[in-house]
């Protein structure tokens, strides 16, 4: 009996080159792509650093594009925070992936503890940009009623 086996990858598209775009058509690697929504929300990805992180982000659509322009069909991990998700900038968010017709799975960033700061890759992350659980359960309740058919994307 034939098995049916796929082979994914989560990648931040860093350092992306056209080997790497030839071997994800070959085979026909599933492309998850960590992006928390367009550049302006997508502030607590890549560097800190303002000028390095233009750059990252820069880097990150002319990737994005690539993909696109060479037929990959790519999905999205989103983190939802306080930087992204708003009460102000969800709807942003939101415009964006379906303007953008993007699969994406969220997640929400929360912190049950007293910390102040938690390390994200290395980097202390202030957790003002956290949910609590009074809006992370609104957030929930949010999304369990939210879907985008493909036939509207």
């Amino acid at each position: 009996e034939d098995v049916g086996i796929s082979c994914g990858l989560q990648t931040s598209l860093m350092g992306m080159t056209r080997d790497h775009v030839r071997l994800f058509k070959k085979y026909k690697v599933r492309v998850g792509v960590s992006i928390d929504g367009p550049k302006e929300l997508n502030i607590l990805r890549g560097p800190r650093n303002e000028g390095q992180n233009q750059k990252y982000q820069e880097e990150l659509i002319k990737n994005l594009k690539i993909l696109k322009d060479e037929g990959i069909h790519w999905g999205n991990i989103c983190i939802l925070s306080k930087a992204n998700a708003s009460k102000e900038k969800l709807p942003i968010l939101l415009n964006w992936i379906k303007e953008n017709r993007i699969e994406a799975r969220f997640n929400a960033m929360f912190v049950p503890t007293m910390l102040t700061t938690v390390s994200i890759a290395n980097t202390a992350v202030s957790i003002d940009h956290f949910f609590t659980p009074e809006p992370l359960f609104a957030f929930v309740f949010f999304f369990s009623f939210i879907t985008f058919p493909l036939s509207d994307l």
